[in-house]
């Protein structure tokens, strides 16, 4: 993996967890996304994309926010983002309307709520 992002994945709670920190951009942008599926349970409800500590991300990347997105929601599968509001990397988000492929909420525990269904709909 590039210098220029770390990536750690968990796998909990019928979700998978993957933490962005530092940049993503052209150089490593294949790295972090075989990162994010590579393992993926089709059992998985979805992932949750942290980037509470990404500093810097490309056209490359948002491309691959987009294309997660697109994968996981031909697999049945929810993608959440967290960014908190003074994130620097918040207005690329937004302007390019990833909101429209995915949640983009400012706390893992909203993306939890987000992708997860609650308790009555997990015994239906």
């Amino acid at each position: 993996m590039s210098e220029l992002a770390r990536v750690t994945v968990r796998d909990e709670d019928d979700l998978r967890v993957v933490t962005v920190a530092g940049e993503v951009d052209v150089s490593n942008v294949a790295e972090v996304s075989d990162a994010t599926v590579e393992g993926l349970p089709n059992s998985s409800l979805g992932v949750i994309l942290d980037f509470t500590r990404l500093t810097y991300i490309d056209s490359a990347g948002i491309a691959y926010v987009f294309d997660i997105a697109e994968r996981l929601g031909r697999r049945g599968q929810s993608l959440a983002l967290v960014v908190p509001p003074a994130s620097t990397i918040r207005r690329a988000l937004e302007v390019t309307d990833v909101g429209a492929v995915a949640a983009l909420v400012s706390t893992l525990e909203a993306a939890r709520r987000r992708v997860l269904p609650n308790d009555d709909q997990r015994t239906a």
